[in-house]
């Protein structure tokens, strides 16, 4: 996946690798996705900003797992 976040608020997600030239934009069929993927996203930047970070919690089988 790749979550690309727009200055506007809104989300792109694109199925990498399948999607190599990130033409077919799938945020509308994938909002469990999106949610998720920005979940992962601030978890991962609220930890990089604590001087005592912990592991991140592990990512969902959606995230994890193709599409095809």
């Amino acid at each position: 996946w790749l979550l690309v976040r727009r200055p506007d608020g809104r989300h792109e997600l694109f199925a990498k690798p399948h999607d190599r030239w990130e033409v077919n934009e799938v945020a509308n069929r994938g909002l469990e996705a999106v949610e998720q993927l920005s979940a992962a996203w601030s978890e991962f930047a609220q930890l990089a900003q604590s001087p005592q970070a912990t592991e991140l919690a592990p990512l969902s089988k959606l995230l994890l797992e193709s599409i095809d």
